[in-house]
């Protein structure tokens, strides 16, 4: 049993690649995402918890525990405790990844279920006792075509954050200097956009995205630029998954994320810090080669499941 949050379609890539490796796997969203539950969301916390309840009670009515051998779950926050207590008592094997920090998420009352947790965040794992095991990046990127631009360019995707937004365009300016071009594609909800335009704070609009994008459009984004840019949630130490598909595509790596140089694949030549100046032959990427092979998804799931 999988149980994780539906986001960019991560979960149907790992379902996927554990049906690949022989496995058979029932998938749950850990979370119902429908009318509803935004509808109580915004009324009151007691109804959203006893609609968690009902959703769960019901999911479980309608499989037989005794089927799995495993409940492996990512993130689990609006998972009710009597899901896990239920598959421990069936004597499942019970697995837990967490993709987020705890200064995001605290999941500390849910991991005295499982027999294994492991965390993305390097700070976490050292402060609690998680197994320290980095996120993935899909086979697809490796197999991503090279920039055929006659001169560099950097690409920035991502999600909006003011910092963020910030970091993103000081950095356009610093790329500038040595010539290096920069897209940037930041995604804002446009109701939150107009929400900060009425309250006076005004964002550039050549660099927002107001509707998804897809895994698609950001592989085929990928493959015209020679260095992505990652600027990471500054309430955790673990690495983005940019940073897994930046390099799994044998792009250069442009990170905010010193705790990156931690990591045994980190390469000087394909790994830079926004904190190094940037001359002319910084960005020069004389190997094409994969330095992260391990965190290939199908090589994740084995170390993770095993």
């Amino acid at each position: 049993m999988f149980i994780c949050p539906d986001f960019m379609g991560y979960n149907y890539a790992i379902k996927k690649e554990i049906e690949f490796l022989g496995g058979q796997v029932t998938m749950f969203n850990d979370r119902p995402y429908n009318g509803v539950y935004d509808f109580f969301k915004k009324i009151n916390v007691t109804w959203i918890k006893k609609y968690q309840n009902t959703i769960w009670k019901d999911r479980l009515s309608k499989i037989d525990l005794n089927s799995f051998n495993t409940l492996f779950v990512i993130r689990g926050e609006f998972v009710p405790d009597f899901v896990f207590d239920k598959c421990k008592k069936a004597g499942l094997e019970m697995i837990m990844y967490q993709w987020d920090s705890l200064k995001n998420y605290d999941y500390s009352s849910q991991k005295g279920y499982f027999t294994k947790v492991a965390t993305f965040d390097r700070e976490d794992s050292e402060k609690f006792g998680l197994h320290y095991f980095p996120l993935f990046f899909r086979k697809e990127y490796a197999q991503i075509s090279q920039s055929i631009l006659k001169s560099k360019a950097a690409l920035f995707v991502g999600t909006f954050q003011f910092k963020r937004y910030s970091s993103v365009l000081e950095l356009k300016e610093r790329l500038n200097k040595i010539e290096i071009s920069t897209t940037i594609k930041i995604k804002i909800p446009y109701y939150y956009y107009l929400k900060l335009r009425m309250k006076g704070i005004k964002l550039d609009k050549r660099y927002l995205i107001f509707k998804n994008i897809s895994t698609q459009e950001i592989i085929d984004l990928y493959s015209k630029y020679d260095i992505i840019i990652d600027i990471a949630n500054e309430n955790q130490s673990g690495l983005t998954m940019r940073t897994f598909e930046s390099l799994g595509a044998n792009k250069i790596l442009l990170t905010n994320n010193e705790s990156i140089v931690l990591e045994s694949f980190y390469d000087s030549n394909r790994i830079k810090l926004v904190t190094i100046p940037f001359l002319e032959n910084t960005f020069n990427n004389e190997g094409k080669y994969n330095i992260v092979d391990s965190q290939r998804l199908d090589n994740w799931v084995l170390e993770i499941l095993r």
